[in-house]
């Protein structure tokens, strides 16, 4: 059997430029998400930020604040609805050779990315050691990317002819998800000194090769 290489990032194509309309979404979106953070950073208690300070903060109104963010905390952490595109769903298949519960911590981190932006990670933890509450408001965000990735597992090992029709299939993509999100968790703080994407897919080939070794039987 050939060595396993380690995976590396496909770099998309350079995406279009963004129209005039997009540009002042993206940075009304900005402006909200760093007053919430601001204000969040300046005040004790995180009750005593309100949604009419942040939107005045930002010079938006109330009504546009909830065009962005459905919540002060998702504002305060920088916090977007999950979703997968369609491309990257439809090209999310298992293959023979395929490391699943690897190649789905690859997709878990991919999706947190794309919706947790804004602050880094270091002003993150600051914000939830400060105000202890954006901590569940953050689980609750990982759980909701963490189900949306299940459904796709799901629905892909149910394609496979070994998967196909089988009643359990929903719990077997749990348990992929499942240990995907712990070699991912275990992966991150190695992954905010990886100083280029082929150094970070080294980090995440690294932990799942350790979670093999430790989950593997005994001889």
């Amino acid at each position: 059997m050939s060595e396993k290489s380690t995976p590396t990032i496909e770099v998309a194509p350079a995406a279009a430029v963004p129209s005039l309309r997009e540009r002042k979404r993206a940075q009304t979106w900005q402006s909200i998400h760093e007053a919430a953070a601001g204000l969040a950073m300046s005040h004790e208690h995180i009750v005593d930020v309100s949604v009419d300070m942040i939107a005045e903060q930002a010079n938006v109104s109330p009504r546009t604040f909830f065009n962005y963010f459905s919540s002060k905390e998702d504002a305060i952490l920088g916090q977007r609805p999950p979703v997968i595109s369609e491309e990257v769903a439809a090209s999310f298949v298992f293959e023979t050779e395929d490391d699943a519960v690897e190649k789905v911590a690859f997709l878990l981190l991919s999706v947190l990315r794309e919706t947790t932006a804004g602050i880094g990670p270091e002003q993150r933890r600051t914000l939830m050691r400060r105000h202890p509450g954006l901590v569940h408001r953050g689980v609750d965000h990982i759980d909701d990317v963490r189900h949306l990735v299940q459904d796709l597992v799901s629905t892909r090992l149910a394609q496979q002819s070994r998967w196909h029709a089988r009643p359990d299939v929903a719990d077997a993509a749990q348990l992929i998800v499942l240990s995907a999100s712990a070699v991912m968790r275990t992966a991150i703080p190695k992954l905010l000194n990886a100083p280029d994407p082929i150094a970070e897919a080294a980090i995440m080939h690294q932990v799942s090769t350790l979670f093999q070794e430790a989950t593997r039987p005994q001889p």
